[in-house]
């Protein structure tokens, strides 16, 4: 893949971070340099090749990991030194690329 991320669907909170909130019928060009992705409930967050973690969309919670709790349109860049992500419903979990660091949650596991 040339690691370019499309995103389609409910836009709520700008969670396919093409910068609106628009509802979108056919995939939109999000951000170029994905090596993969994970899609909570109302929030993306995208893995780039260089291990930096971006995230856009419902931040209610924390979830986006970017020390606020202000819906985000397009992409935030919140970490670096990541090796994958994961996302729940109100939440996200970096697994760490550098050594000793292990994970981090951020926000809550909602039962």
């Amino acid at each position: 893949t040339d690691g370019t991320a499309w995103a389609t669907g409910n836009n709520n909170n700008g969670r396919l971070g093409d910068g609106t909130t628009q509802q979108r019928l056919i995939p939109v060009k999000v951000l170029t340099g994905v090596s993969s992705a994970a899609a909570g409930s109302g929030h993306t967050v995208f893995l780039k090749t260089d291990a930096t973690a971006w995230a856009s969309g419902w931040n209610k919670q924390g979830q986006l990991g970017d020390g606020t709790n202000v819906n985000r349109h397009s992409p935030v860049k919140v970490r670096t030194h990541v090796g994958s992500v994961a996302a729940g419903t109100r939440h996200t979990t970096f697994l760490s690329a550098k050594e000793g660091t292990g994970i981090v949650n951020v926000a809550f596991l909602r039962p």
